[in-house]
């Protein structure tokens, strides 16, 4: 009776062992073909979902690409290739996986230090035709995960398929040399930045408001010439022995970081340019074109009514900045210079033109810089002609330089102290040209080619640049000239025509007269009617004199200063004293 209930014991034993290994076969079983099996998440038994296709791509990358084909993969076709791949066996599996993947080495760089060393390649296979997808089209569509992926691929040789053994090696070996070539590239790239930091820039004079680009203080002849001093100098200079990186790569490391050779001038018309382009209507570049011929208009009627002895016409512009020594020796490149700044004031109709020059150290690029020179030259003025009352002054619409309230109360207060009227006018922007430009011609042509050590001999240069009608009038400034007209009490607190949303701006004014009575009168356009400008002020206002703008010779950084002593050794002795005098932080 015992034995009869141990042997019922075993049996039953070997029944329910049998069903074990049943359950493992038919969960192995499931598993492979993508059906639902009883898995393990932390020691426990969990049910997993079958496998199933997923959504297609739907990329607007792929829709435009020439080399992937998600597209042409129909959902009707990617359910066949689905079923087709849950029927194989595991290692069928594998293969196919491996055989639709091609490895090889990267070919560009996003991440710096990224831990990817290849690149895939994924293809679809229908009817014995392969078509390249990306990797979300071809996951998707086998149902499969990357992490699945990426483990068949890393053990890809043991089933000959696309990384074998050979192939694994070279592969190595690419990534070896990739990874020398982007550090030799990086080593190019930073001596590339070190150079261009020891190259002195200049803000845009012009247009610092509305742009970041620096330029170079040394004044290259073209971006050619910029890259052939940068190779010599990666050749006689290096000590690694670096190449210089390509010129299309120069170019484009020059254009990320803002750095240009020209100093441009406001003087393209951008609406000129948008109309060419176009990028604007004719109705506007008809209005644009009205308003270069009414101030043309305007400008020639002036002339002859100081033709008459009506007026004095003058017109005004400040010339590029100079650089001082100007020198042709390869190591100016790389030193800040001495910048010396020349605003010329032209007679239209007698062809006088006076040039007032200074360098950074005398005096500084601010309002009551410019306010003093004209008001000084309109003093002279009304000396030599005492029967001219009446003056009008072109110039451009630089805001810091003629366009601000600085200069507008102090040319009020000295039409009223003087007893005179002026106008001044503002040229359209992009159509700046004025007969002033021409002294700036003659200048630079002097230039051009000379070895200039001091701001003395770029004054005698300048003197004799013209000789008809008559040589060019040159001040040579110092900082004792110029008066502080900003901390003046202002009789006009700004010179903006209106004061909310949608009236004029300061932009806007062609024209400004100051009379004799303390008023300002504006005009947005060149044929309408003067309009009182709008006072706001306090009252009982007194005209008084202004202090010195600079009470001693302004300081220069200690850099360039270290720089102005090292291009001694490219000038002559008896220039040094200049430089050693001059005053630095």
């Amino acid at each position: 009776m015992c034995s009869i209930i141990k042997d019922a014991e075993n049996n039953k034993e070997n029944v329910q062992g049998c069903k074990k290994i049943n359950k493992r076969e038919e969960n192995i079983k499931n598993r492979m073909y993508g059906r639902q099996y009883d898995g393990l998440s932390k020691g426990n038994i969990c049910e997993r979902k079958p496998r199933e296709i997923k959504a297609a791509c739907t990329s607007n990358y792929c829709v435009q690409s020439s080399t992937r084909h998600c597209s042409l993969y129909s959902e009707n076709v990617r359910k066949e290739i689905f079923e087709n791949f849950w029927q194989m066996s595991w290692d069928q599996k594998k293969v196919y996986v491996t055989s639709s993947i091609e490895v090889h080495a990267k070919k560009r760089i996003y991440v710096e230090n990224s831990r990817r060393s290849y690149s895939k390649s994924y293809f679809l296979h229908h009817k014995r035709v392969r078509h390249q997808v990306c990797s979300k089209m071809f996951l998707s569509t086998l149902g499969i995960s990357e992490t699945m992926v990426r483990s068949w691929l890393s053990s890809s040789e043991l089933y000959s398929t696309q990384l074998g053994p050979e192939n694994k090696k070279n592969l190595q070996v690419e990534n070896r040399r990739n990874t020398i070539r982007e550090k030799t590239y990086q080593d190019r790239l930073n001596y590339l930045i070190k150079w261009l930091e020891d190259i002195p820039k200049l803000e845009s004079h012009y247009r610092r408001q509305y742009t970041n680009k620096l330029y170079f203080q040394s004044e290259f002849k073209s971006y050619a010439n910029v890259y052939e001093v940068y190779s010599r100098d990666c050749k006689s200079h290096n000590a690694n022995d670096i190449a210089p990186i390509s010129f299309p790569n120069f170019m484009k490391f020059l254009n990320t970081n803002n750095l240009s050779i020209f100093k441009p001038r406001n003087d393209m018309c951008n609406t000129c340019i948008s109309f060419e382009s176009k990028n604007i209507s004719v109705e506007q570049y008809d209005v644009h074109r009205k308003d270069i011929r009414e101030m043309r208009e305007e400008k020639n009627n002036d002339i002859e009514s100081a033709k008459a002895g009506l007026c004095s016409l003058l017109c005004m512009d400040m010339q590029a900045v100079k650089l001082i020594p100007q020198s042709k020796a390869n190591a100016s490149y790389y030193k800040m210079k001495l910048q010396v700044h020349n605003f010329t004031i032209y007679n239209v109709i007698t062809h006088k033109s006076d040039n007032y020059v200074w360098d950074e150290t005398e005096g500084s690029l601010v309002a009551s810089t410019f306010a003093t020179i004209v008001i000084k030259h309109i003093k002279k003025e009304i000396l030599n002609t005492p029967n001219i009352h009446h003056f009008i002054i072109y110039s451009d619409g630089c805001f810091y330089q003629n366009r601000n309230a600085v200069l507008s109360n102090a040319l009020i207060s000295f039409c009223v102290v003087n007893h005179i009227t002026i106008e001044h006018k503002y040229l359209v922007v992009g159509h700046t040209q004025m007969e002033c430009d021409s002294t700036h011609s003659l200048i630079q042509r002097k230039m051009n080619n000379k070895q200039i050590n001091l701001p003395s001999q770029l004054v005698q240069l300048m003197k004799d640049a013209r000789k008809s009608p008559y040589p060019l009038v040159v001040h040579h400034l110092q900082h004792s000239y110029f008066l502080d007209y900003e901390n003046l009490p202002k009789r006009y607190s700004s010179i903006r025509p209106g004061n909310k949303v949608g009236d004029p701006t300061v932009n806007m004014i062609r024209a400004l007269a100051y009379d004799t009575t303390g008023s300002i009168y504006y005009k947005t356009c060149f044929k309408d009617e003067y309009q009182l400008l709008p006072k706001r002020t306090t009252r009982n206002f007194e005209i008084q004199q202004p202090n010195l703008l600079h009470p001693q010779r302004l300081t220069i950084s200690k850099k360039k200063w270290q720089h102005l002593q090292d291009l001694k050794a490219l000038i002559p002795a008896d220039c040094h004293y200049f430089y050693d005098n001059i005053p630095f932080e």
